[in-house]
């Protein structure tokens, strides 16, 4: 059973704002589980249903910042609570980068 609000809506489309691939397909995966736990609770939670498509995309918009600054967390080996070891390891990053 689906809900009015989404009955007219086949698809819609979410820019995830990434040019490697391999990091757009994990997080198309990852939104792809967080979409389909959102409309199982829809199914099964009477208050859910008030949710619009709308709201679906502003969560998966907030799961998709969340999941780039891990990615960014990851890879530059930064502290997301401290702003001085983030840019320690963008000055080393940048320093090693140039001497190669």
């Amino acid at each position: 059973m689906i809900f009015n609000p989404l009955r007219e809506t086949k698809q819609f489309q979410l820019s995830l704002g990434y040019g490697i691939l391999r990091h757009s397909r994990r997080l198309s995966f990852h939104l792809n589980q967080i979409t389909q736990s959102i409309y199982n609770s829809i199914r099964e939670n009477p208050d859910m249903k008030k949710l619009t498509i709308s709201d679906i995309k502003d969560i998966l918009k907030k799961e998709l910042e969340e999941s780039k600054r891990h990615v960014q967390h990851y890879y530059l080996g930064t502290n997301r609570y401290s702003e001085t070891d983030r840019l320690k390891s963008i000055y080393t990053t940048k320093n090693n980068s140039d001497n190669n």
